[in-house]
């Protein structure tokens, strides 16, 4: 898979809690699943179409996330990162997400860390090397 990250393009203009939020959930996915991603939450994700439709995913809201993150680490896939930039809206331009999805992303991380079968991770280099 590859996901994009807006922590390697430099710190986002977010708002600091939602930065530390972000940065908790992410360090948490790190140490369930071995890995060393630097933004689970992140939204930009492609990936192969077999590989998603075998996710059988269950969520409806911003669970999705940690879900689909959560699975694919358990499965052993490799998560490679690149930088991206985004424009973070505030509550009046539509912003919906709280501290309870934060508490429900907990949830789903450590939920499929004990229930699946975890392979070892593939640590993907963020760029790939030049030949």
């Amino acid at each position: 898979m590859v996901s994009g990250s807006r922590f390697l393009a430099g710190t986002p203009a977010a708002p600091r809690r939602t930065v530390v939020a972000n940065r908790v959930l992410t360090g948490l996915t790190n140490v369930l699943f071995g890995a060393r991603i630097t933004d689970m939450e992140t939204c930009y994700k492609v990936m192969r179409t077999d590989i998603a439709r075998s996710l059988s995913l269950q969520a409806n809201r911003f669970d999705i996330e940690p879900e689909i993150t959560a699975k694919l680490l358990g499965r052993g896939h490799a998560i490679h990162e690149l930088p991206v930039r985004f424009e973070p809206r505030s509550r009046a331009a539509g912003k919906k997400i709280g501290w309870r999805d934060g508490v429900q992303a907990v949830q789903v991380l450590v939920r499929h860390r004990l229930r699946g079968s975890r392979r070892p991770c593939r640590v993907a280099r963020r760029f790939p090397r030049r030949t």
